[in-house]
């Protein structure tokens, strides 16, 4: 133990920083507009699974979305009894939050299986855990977190797995790719770069004349355990699992959400989005240096991969990084193909940040061997602080971040891209108002349920502070997030209307309170 302690307390440290901060911080942030309805999703599979849904359970229109996750959220919460709106959701972004960063453990144990450096893996660790946009979303994004860290989690288990070469890690890794596929389906993709891996293992084994049954009996073991666990995890599989299969993706690629998104300053179509969607928002959002190693650790990769492929085809440690590189570039490709539908930035596709980081971190070791060591240190030290103040300063809008590949003038980001979008702002909004107005009953004006959900999120004692009005004429203030339009007021038809409250973030307002009268 003592050893362990010694060779890591890096990460051991960098985990209790996570950790510490999360428990400070977690009550700061609002309700995304997506969480009431992904608990119901969850619910409804629980009580499908115990024979206790009312109705039929394959006319529920949500079921194409894997519950696997949720089943966590309802354990605790049947666990600790929790009943209230505020207690359940606050518990459910505290769980979100701690699995996101007990999952940058696996993270860690990836790279430093690979690269023997504990100072290494621990770049990767804290490259994980603070990218702000996932940072910020780790606490209220119950969807796209949870996939990306499970997703993590696979990778590095698969990486352990073709390591031992044994029945019962390939086992494991069947189950872990199988639970991952009930929390977001895409993630099944990890199949084929461990489909591929498998094939080489099988052609090498043919080549040198060796045994073959191995590497057959783990394919199969692989598949075995992914099977169990999609069937196990995930009851709308049950009555006809490829009839589900086959809903789930189809339903899930092309969602028919018609709406709006905003990327460059134009307004695009959820359905018929340009190839650059992805990769556009991915440059902008992630820090710079994080996206300079990725960008030279790709390059680095292919250059080796034409050099010295065997290093990265045979099964060595190293071709896990073969690995995160497919899985950061195929899921790109796939949508872009198959003109999957997205939208609100990429959070759809957060789980390829982990496969970049291990680009990321090919770069970093490469180029500390070329006398750049304390070149390097200094950038990484310049970048982990120019983040650190920037959530700081910010927070809770940690997840409004874009790097300076795009301007920051006044009222830019606005014009130009998506910010708060799951509208987490009104909780703040609210308490904003109740601070600075103090009577009893102060109408709100409502035009969106996610005002609602925040208001029931609220302390209760708050509760009796407002009132919510679905009329203009009636309310007293009304309470804005920017999304992809213009702030409603005020306008020419309220010449009362003022700004009483704006919260910039990187010069452009996310959140607006207008006094109506």
């Amino acid at each position: 133990m003592l050893k362990i302690l010694r060779t890591h307390w890096p990460a051991i440290v960098i985990l209790f920083i996570a950790l510490y901060t999360g428990f400070e911080i977690y009550q700061d942030f609002g309700m995304s507009i997506d969480e009431p309805s992904q608990r119901d999703i969850g619910f409804a599979a629980y009580r499908y699974a115990r024979g206790k849904y009312e109705g039929n359970y394959s006319e529920f229109v949500l079921r194409e979305h894997g519950p696997g996750f949720e089943f966590v959220y309802i354990f605790v919460e049947r666990l600790f009894k929790i009943e209230s709106f505020r207690d359940i959701f606050l518990t459910r972004h505290l769980i979100t939050y701690l699995f996101f960063v007990l999952s940058s453990i696996a993270m860690y144990t990836w790279v430093f299986r690979v690269f023997a450096s504990r100072w290494l893996a621990v770049f990767g660790m804290a490259a994980y855990l603070f990218h702000p946009v996932l940072f910020g979303h780790a606490f209220f994004n119950p969807k796209d977190i949870p996939a990306m860290a499970i997703f993590l989690i696979s990778m590095t288990v698969a990486q352990w797995a073709f390591a031992k070469r044994k029945l019962l890690p390939f086992f494991l890794l069947g189950l872990v790719c199988g639970y991952s596929g009930t929390v977001r389906l895409m993630n099944i993709i990890i199949l084929l770069p461990i489909a591929f891996f498998f094939l080489l293992d099988l052609f090498y084994s043919l080549r040198r004349k060796e045994n073959i049954l191995p590497v057959i009996s783990g394919g199969l073991t692989v598949c075995a355990g992914t099977c169990i666990a999609l069937y196990a995890c995930w009851p709308a599989l049950w009555a006809n699992p490829i009839e589900g299969l086959k809903y789930a993706y189809e339903t899930g690629a092309k969602f028919p959400w018609d709406g709006e998104m905003l990327l460059g300053g134009m307004h695009l179509n959820s359905l018929n989005l340009p190839w650059s969607y992805i990769p556009t928002w991915f440059f902008i959002t992630t820090p710079e240096l994080f996206l300079i190693l990725g960008i030279i650790g790709m390059a680095l990769l292919v250059a080796r991969l034409i050099d010295d492929p065997d290093t990265y085809w045979l099964n060595t440690p190293r071709r896990s990084i073969l690995l995160g590189f497919i899985c950061f570039l195929l899921p790109i490709i796939v949508v872009i193909c198959l003109k999957v539908i997205l939208y609100d930035s990429w959070r759809h596709m957060y789980f390829i940040y982990p496969g970049f980081v291990i680009l990321m971190v090919l770069a970093l070791s490469e180029l500390m061997k070329k006398k750049l060591k304390l070149l390097l240190l200094s950038l990484c030290a310049l970048q982990f602080f120019m983040i650190g103040r920037f959530m700081i300063k910010n927070h809770p809008y940690e997840h409004v971040y874009f790097n300076h590949f795009v301007s920051h003038e006044e009222d830019y980001l606005m014009h130009n891209y998506e910010l708060d979008y799951w509208g987490t702002g009104h909780k703040l909004g609210l308490e904003w108002v109740a601070k600075h107005d103090k009577r009893y009953g102060i109408r709100i004006l409502i035009d969106r349920w996610t005002l609602q959900f925040n208001y029931q999120f609220l302390n209760s004692d708050m509760h009796d502070r407002f009132v919510l009005s679905w009329d203009p004429n009636d309310a007293d203030y009304y309470l804005d997030f920017f999304r992809t339009y213009p702030y409603k007021y005020p306008n020419a038809e309220t010449p009362n209307a003022r700004i009483v409250y704006e919260k910039r973030v990187l010069g452009s307002p996310v959140y607006r309170i207008v006094k109506l009268r």
